[in-house]
């Protein structure tokens, strides 16, 4: 019963697909019953792992636009040793015997469309007793935390550590480039996926059913943290510190429920878009945080948090006018068509793209100030409603 929904890694090692639905190329649906009994499965893995005294997990995510505005889709879930999940002690190297297939633990490939998918990824981000460890986490806390639409989470992470903080080299690819080749099937992970093809025109680039190809590099991820984490330059006490950093942010999104801190960040992310593509890509993502804001602020917004909104949703919509692109109030995706799926859009920024010292990114630096210290986007939506 159990492997014939199961898909292969780089590795060779076996996920677990948890779905109600067509989820991955080559794993067949479940059935009702067989689905009941995979959410079982799982529901009992949990438990057991909460009991296993220093319990860690590599986790990670993927979607569109991680961040306010944006749609986690899949969960990826392994149990590892390369951590001990209570005193975060290191165990440095491969394991004796190391093989082609290593690491062989089952991990979970979870489809997030599922609600009852949810509710059980929801039990293992709460969880205190099991330690998650994530790479790069900022974007996947904003989207468990307060993502909407089709895909509601309301998740708010707990006992989780970003171990990016914990490495002086914070792009996962060249932290890998830097190490030795461990494993020769495992493909580098920048170029897999052009993203920004299809963010640039506000469209999915990872909507189910997934080909083997994406659903591969997805859960290759976790295989490049246990990498890193066994084999990259680190130690135990810069994990510690990167456990309380994880906790400061996730108090600090807890009390920015519209993302207003977040701005800044997009708004750099857009400054520094190299060509055409990449900065429509970065203008949908700051419209579509734009457009979160509006459609889910509960109350009336504060005179500068109008301004700053105001502000950047000008920068945004000064580039996507020129790329023909729109964003739904609603913040749906657009089907990308197969002539704009073959169109090359590279090439120069238009000039107007450079707006980071007008007006508009003052005062986007202006409330993003404002809100640190503790007067945007506080005392509405918080994350205890998670």
């Amino acid at each position: 019963f159990l492997w014939k929904f199961c898909m292969k890694s780089s590795l060779g090692c076996s996920f677990l697909v948890v779905s109600n639905d067509t989820f991955v190329d080559n794993v067949p649906s479940a059935s009702a019953e067989e689905f009941e009994r995979l959410l079982d499965l799982m529901g009992r893995f949990v438990k057991g792992y909460e009991k296993f005294g220093g319990a860690s997990l590599l986790a990670d995510f993927e979607g569109e636009f991680p961040g306010y505005g944006g749609e986690l889709t899949t969960a990826q879930l392994q149990p590892t040793a390369a951590v001990h999940g209570t005193s975060l002690k290191l165990q440095r190297g491969l394991p004796t015997g190391t093989t082609a297939a290593w690491p062989s633990a089952l991990g979970f490939f979870l489809d997030l469309r599922c609600r009852k998918v949810v509710h059980l990824l929801k039990k293992v981000m709460q969880s205190s007793r099991i330690t998650k460890l994530i790479w790069g986490a900022r974007g996947d806390f904003e989207c468990l935390m307060y993502q909407e639409g089709r895909n509601p989470l309301h998740i708010m992470p707990t006992n989780v550590v970003d171990c990016q903080m914990a490495y002086k080299t914070k792009a996962m690819g060249k932290n890998i480039q830097s190490l030795p080749n461990v494993f020769a099937n495992l493909p580098e992970k920048d170029g897999q996926v052009d993203w920004s093809k299809y963010h640039s025109r506000n469209a999915r680039a990872f909507e189910p059913p997934l080909s083997d190809h994406k659903a591969r590099y997805a859960v290759d991820d976790l295989h490049r943290l246990e990498v890193i984490l066994r084999v990259g330059e680190t130690e135990t006490q810069k994990l510690v510190k990167a456990r309380l950093s994880t906790r400061l942010v996730l108090g600090g999104l807890a009390n920015d429920p519209l993302g207003f801190n977040s701005l800044e960040a997009v708004r750099q992310r857009l400054r520094k878009a190299l060509t055409r593509t990449q900065a429509s890509a970065q203008a949908v993502a700051l419209m579509r945080h734009c457009l979160f804001i509006r459609k889910y602020a509960p109350t009336k917004l504060r005179p500068y948090e109008e301004i700053a909104l105001d502000a950047a949703e000008r920068a945004a919509k000064n580039i996507l006018l020129k790329m023909k692109v729109s964003v739904p109030k609603d913040l749906s995706f657009a089907e990308l068509e197969q002539e704009q799926e073959e169109e090359e859009a590279e090439g120069q920024i238009p000039p107007t793209v450079d707006w980071a010292d007008s007006e508009a990114g003052g005062y986007i630096a202006a409330a993003s100030d404002l809100s640190s210290a503790g007067g945007v986007g506080t005392s509405r939506r918080s994350a205890a409603g998670c």
